[in-house]
């Protein structure tokens, strides 16, 4: 019994652990697409478990209505999630100024 608590507190904890990190990086990206969008978007990325079944070729999706405006959600994959959230971690920050230079 004492074991099953244990491994109940270990995966509730790690369930919420993964939970808020994944809230954060959708809440900053979705300060990058509002600005880009210059309208009020929000984005999400798969949580754990859907991570773990995930099959898509997409990097992400924007549903559109039958007037063809755009959603004000984006879907992105999780390995779309995953590298934007290295690149907002890295130590130290990446240089852009390839992309201006046409080097990258």
């Amino acid at each position: 019994m004492r074991t099953l608590a244990t491994l109940t507190t270990l995966f509730l904890l790690f369930s919420g652990w993964q939970y808020l990190r994944r809230h954060q990086n959708e809440r900053r990206l979705a300060y990058v697409a509002t600005e880009l969008a210059q309208r009020e978007v929000d984005v999400s990325c798969p949580g754990f478990f859907a991570r773990l079944v995930e099959i898509t070729p997409y990097g992400g999706w924007v549903n559109f209505d039958e007037h063809g405006r755009p959603a004000d959600e984006t879907f992105l994959s999780a390995r779309t999630c995953r590298g934007l959230e290295k690149l907002w971690r890295a130590d130290p920050p990446p240089s852009f100024a390839c992309l201006l230079a046409s080097t990258c």
